[in-house]
């Protein structure tokens, strides 16, 4: 059992720290989208590179999902 609680313990630290990562990356995200939206809409020139349309829909919720249930999220 101890080494079941340890195994269980390190991912929960992964969990821990893949939520806080991903947050982080869903902001910057969100800024990448921002930008993008301003640029094609506001200056009609369309960036030239990757934006957020890149990156698929509601994938972000999936990487945070092992953090919102280990922090109690129904």
């Amino acid at each position: 059992m101890e080494t079941l609680a340890k195994v269980l313990d390190r991912i929960d630290r992964l969990n821990e720290w893949l939520g806080r990562t991903f947050s982080i990356l869903a902001v910057v995200l969100t800024l990448v989208v921002v930008y993008d939206v301003v640029l094609r809409y506001f200056f009609a020139r369309p960036p030239s590179g990757a934006g957020g349309e890149l990156y698929p829909p509601g994938l972000h919720h999936f990487h945070g999902g092992g953090y919102s249930f280990l922090h109690g999220a129904t």
